[in-house]
């Protein structure tokens, strides 16, 4: 079954979408944490982080799936300690991050 069939979860009633498949910049819900990106010609993707205090706890995965050209940048949302912004240029880049409420760890990636 496809990653977009069973990106959605029951959580208290409601249906929780934890998908993004960016084609723009955006900034992510605290619950949106599969972030599958294809750029374009015309300008980076950039993805803003939720805010730590609201994202602790949880684990986000970001990758290039097709590189148009431009970039994809993770960056967070200005209230993380010692955070640097990533960016992706190539097909098949990815980055796994993990919130502790004060900073985004990155556990994993292969990033420019």
């Amino acid at each position: 079954m496809a990653l977009e069939q069973r990106r959605d979860t029951i959580m208290g009633g409601q249906v929780i979408d934890k998908f993004l498949h960016a084609t723009e910049s955006a900034t992510l819900g605290v619950n949106q944490q599969v972030v599958v990106c294809t750029t374009g010609a015309v300008s980076d993707v950039t993805i803003t982080l939720p805010a730590v205090v609201d994202a602790v706890g949880r684990l986000y995965t970001f990758s290039l799936e097709t590189d148009g050209g431009k970039d994809l940048v993770v960056q967070d949302a200005d209230d993380s300690v010692n955070w640097t912004d990533l960016t992706m240029d190539t097909q098949y880049d990815y980055a796994i991050l993990f919130c502790d409420g004060r900073r985004w760890w990155v556990l994993a990636s292969e990033v420019a």
